[in-house]
């Protein structure tokens, strides 16, 4: 429930509108609820048996396919073999590993590490269909922190332009920092 609830908050899910999702061991009461029924409905973490087990640890190899699943990248994981080996082999390949053994619970320093690497993994998105065929590209520069939180990482180094006084009252209106065509408030 814990790891439904982070997984949740990173793809910005909200609380699922009009559940079609039950599960015998999750009612109201149940802590976390809204994220355990949000990742179910978006297909990330859907339990088995009509269980979702909320009160169970997780293994890296349950979170890995919830997380590659997250980022698009199930398609590989399914044409490696699927659940548990290709998408463990494809968590590895994206550098999702944690130091934690496949079937080990999680810790929650091993959650936060794996969504904060998360964080900087471009997404695979379905750009077309072709006779019978989908087509997957991998967004460059676009990754779970600009798609579902746009929150977007920029390098740059600022100079004097005579426009912009870093120390105090900006030129530019609004005394903003202007860098390429993004405006950022001062």
């Amino acid at each position: 429930a814990e790891f439904a609830s982070a997984l949740a908050g990173l793809c910005n899910l909200d609380k699922a509108a009009n559940i079609e999702l039950t599960y015998s061991d999750v009612n109201a009461e149940t802590q976390y609820v809204d994220s355990i029924y949000a990742v179910g409905v978006a297909n990330l973490m859907v339990g088995s048996d009509n269980m979702f087990r909320p009160e169970e640890e997780i293994t890296f190899n349950q979170a890995a396919k919830a997380v590659v699943t997250a980022l698009g990248y199930d398609g590989i994981a399914n044409s490696k073999g699927g659940y548990p080996e290709g998408f463990y082999s494809t968590a590895l390949q994206l550098d999702l590993t944690t130091g934690a053994g496949r079937d080990s619970a999680l810790t929650r320093y091993d959650v936060v590490t794996l969504m904060a690497k998360a964080c900087e993994i471009d997404i695979m998105q379905v750009i077309g269909v072709e006779t019978d065929d989908v087509i997957f590209s991998v967004s460059e520069g676009k990754n779970i922190l600009g798609v579902y939180h746009n929150i977007r990482k920029i390098e740059a180094q600022l100079k004097d332009d005579g426009l912009t006084n870093i120390k105090g009252k900006s030129q530019n209106p609004g005394n903003n920092v202007i860098i390429g065509d993004i405006r950022l408030e001062n």
